[in-house]
């Protein structure tokens, strides 16, 4: 029988052992990530985005879910756009929760950087507003 996975403190998810689908990547890690051009091109461009699946996901899927960042400061007003913090990553100012996907591991390239907890929490409020999900306690 199979021990439950262990808790990670920094994501507040379940981290377990083995597989080697996405081994490395983080709830919480931004990549750079070769994604399809939406401007009607054909071809690839690379994005970068934030991982927003939770560990476990990560570690064994070969897809995973992520949010689009932006260089363009958001808009005050918009609950769904967080600001990331000037001294996370350079050129990066916003993760934007109304645009979420999936994509293959193999599409990430290169890690940019990882938010800090607090910026986690400010993510998973505008994801829980992005779904439509209830606030639970």
């Amino acid at each position: 029988m199979k021990s439950p996975p262990e808790t990670s403190e920094r994501s507040g998810t379940a981290s377990a052992s083995g597989g080697n689908a996405g081994s490395g990547i983080r709830r919480g890690d931004i990549y750079s990530a070769s994604l399809p051009d939406c401007s009607g091109a054909a071809g690839m461009v690379t994005r970068p985005v934030l991982v927003v699946q939770n560990d476990i996901g990560n570690r064994y899927s070969r897809s995973i879910i992520v949010a689009s960042v932006t260089s363009a400061k958001p808009p005050q007003d918009f609950p769904l756009i967080i600001d990331i913090p000037r001294n996370t990553a350079s050129g990066l100012a916003a993760v934007c929760l109304n645009n979420i996907m999936m994509v293959d591991t193999n599409s990430l390239g290169k890690k940019l950087a990882s938010l800090s907890p607090d910026t986690m929490s400010d993510v998973d409020e505008a994801l829980r507003l992005s779904l439509g999900l209830p606030r639970h306690g």
